[in-house]
């Protein structure tokens, strides 16, 4: 008998799955294949749609949810067995409990075992041993689960005595080896999981780095061994330039010295986020010199980001006295120290509006003295947009129609000298903040003016062609907001550069509630959206509750049903 694996996991093994998607000879019915560890039989046509469900489970449960729900006989249970751990999780159990009941034994099972390793995984011993109390049911087969829960259950021999038979029977993989790591320090036996560590290390020799499931768990367990230098020891063994797993490690132990150096290891466009995350915590800790020693180092393009936190936390945590000295103390340059009084005056302007306005006055100042040129031009327009901003908090019989005429006639003077690309993006600000000012004219016309320019703008060393692709798009999307969609349609129909990855066209139209556009515009990238675009879609439609709503909701589905929709195997 033939035999196939559905392989539960995520964009990174779909091409493995979608590779072997083959047309059925003759044209008869697709033949039904045998799935290893259960009962059910499915076409590959299925089998591609199950892998499509396991992976839009890690991105967008609810649409997975859906999906699931469009199958039938064995594609329905082997598809919705592992979303009971879904639904549970959501906190939506009646549902959960009513999606189990409908799954046969074998994958009511295995819908269970799921969500007791999840839980499991997340370190939820506790509640994963009372779930199965609570559903009265008996421990799993697997050891390093039934020993997890086992010790949950304040049952320590027997938990223990499941590892030991463990070892003595089939080999483990690499990641077995860090879960058994993981519970024999928890159950206080540090050699065993030191043993287990070096037993993951040896086996995952000759992977490469980037690619390596399981080295974070690994990291994080040598730290709360307290081996951190053997933990230093191998990290400096691999070479980690974009992604360093050891650094999160580090952080959590408290160890921010050796982070650090960690951090200096990556190249310098991927620090930004160990940075952010070691900066947050040093100021959870209120570890206040350390955060400002992280901050001095940092390179250039990181030091105002960070210091600009470090402000924040400071006005959020009401020690508004020592911002204006921090700035002045802090910052590297006096560009950069009006940079952020602007930043912070913009952020604070309402909930916190004396230390605002104080900033802002300080930072009108410091700009008069700043020498002319480039940089002064851009912290200028900064400071005009946040005036007129100003100016739109006010009813419009109080706003002063002499200082937005000035402020619009230097933004114009100032954009005038600016490279083409800065041009373009002020311009975009500038309509705007006229329609805000209720000057929806006078926007549409610099919108239309900006057209113009553009069409006759040709890719050059300054500017190439994705970058004038996002100019283009970003004129689209300045139309949309405001409200002449026709326009914006037409314009991004003209584009004909493939910046999908850096495009926000599918988040405006859903933000604007161009429901149907964004049902036609999506695409497989939109799925990995880190803004959730997708989700707000699949919540709008919902919460319309009309008839349109409803077609647009099984229009998306279709879609997602379709072939073309998928990334497709290269041909052979």
């Amino acid at each position: 008998m033939e035999t196939i694996f559905i392989l539960l996991v995520a964009a990174a093994v779909m091409a493995l799955v979608v590779s072997v998607l083959i047309s059925p000879s003759g044209g008869g019915p697709e033949p039904r294949l045998a799935v290893a560890g259960t009962p059910a039989r499915l076409t590959l046509t299925e089998v591609a749609q199950v892998n499509r469900i396991a992976m839009l489970r890690l991105l967008s449960p609810e649409l997975a949810l859906q999906l699931a729900a469009r199958l039938e006989g064995d594609a329905w249970q082997v598809a919705n067995a592992p979303l009971y751990a879904t639904l549970w999780q959501r906190g939506r159990l009646d549902e959960a409990q009513a999606l189990r009941s409908r799954l046969d034994p074998h994958h009511s099972h295995q819908a269970l075992v799921t969500l007791l390793k999840e839980l499991v995984d997340a370190e939820k011993d506790d509640e994963a041993a009372a779930l199965l109390e609570r559903l009265g049911e008996a421990l799993p087969e697997e050891p390093l689960l039934r020993s997890a829960l086992l010790a949950a259950q304040g049952k320590p021999e027997d938990a223990r005595s499941e590892l030991e038979h463990l070892l003595r029977g089939e080999r483990l993989s690499e990641l077995q080896w860090l879960e058994l790591a993981r519970l024999q320090r928890e159950q206080g036996d540090a050699d065993a999981a030191r043993h287990s560590l070096e037993q993951f290390w040896t086996l995952s020799q000759g992977s490469e780095p980037q690619a390596l499931l399981g080295m974070d768990m690994y990291a994080r367990e040598l730290a709360r061994l307290g081996d951190i230098e053997r933990l230093l020891e191998r990290a400096s063994l691999l070479e980690l330039e974009r992604e360093n797993p050891f650094i999160a490690p580090l952080i959590e132990a408290g160890l921010c010295e050796q982070a650090i150096e960690q951090i200096e290891r990556l190249d310098p466009l991927w620090r930004g986020t160990p940075c952010e995350q070691l900066l947050d915590t040093l100021l959870q800790r209120g570890h206040l010199q350390q955060a400002e020693a992280l901050i001095a180092a940092a390179d250039e393009s990181l030091h105002g980001r960070l210091l600009l936190s470090l402000l924040r936390w400071r006005v959020d945590h009401g020690q508004t006295e020592n911002v204006e000295q921090d700035i002045q103390r802090l910052a590297r340059h006096e560009a950069l120290r009006i940079d952020l009084s602007l930043s912070l005056g913009r952020l604070y302007e309402q909930s916190h509006p004396d230390i605002a306005g104080t900033l802002l006055a300080q930072a009108d100042r410091k700009l008069e003295a700043l020498p002319a040129g480039e940089e002064r031009d851009q912290l200028r327009l900064f400071m005009i947009e946040l005036q007129l901003e100003m100016q739109t908090h006010l009813p419009e019989r109080q706003r002063n129609s002499y200082e937005i005429r000035q402020a619009l006639e230097e933004m114009q003077r100032i954009s005038d000298r600016q490279p083409f690309y800065n041009r373009v993006l002020n311009l975009q600000q500038r309509a705007m903040l006229l329609k805000r000012l209720g000057r929806m004219d006078d926007a549409l016309q610099l919108l239309d003016d900006l057209q113009l320019k553009l069409r006759s703008a040709q890719p050059d060393e300054d500017l190439d062609e994705f970058d004038l692709a996002l100019l283009q798009e970003g004129l689209a999307i300045a139309y949309v907001r405001l409200d002449q969609f026709e326009q914006a349609r037409s314009l991004h129909a003209q584009i004909e550069t493939d910046i999908s990855a850096a495009s926000e066209w599918q988040q405006v139209l859903v933000e604007h509630d161009h429901l149907d556009h964004a049902v036609e515009n999506l695409s497989y990238t939109n799925l990995f959206d880190p803004e959730q675009t997708l989700d707000k879609l699949l919540a709008k439609l919902h919460d319309s509750e009309d008839e349109v709503a409803i077609e647009l909701n099984q229009k998306l589905l279709d879609k997602l049903t379709r072939d073309d929709f998928w990334p497709q195997p290269a041909a052979a």
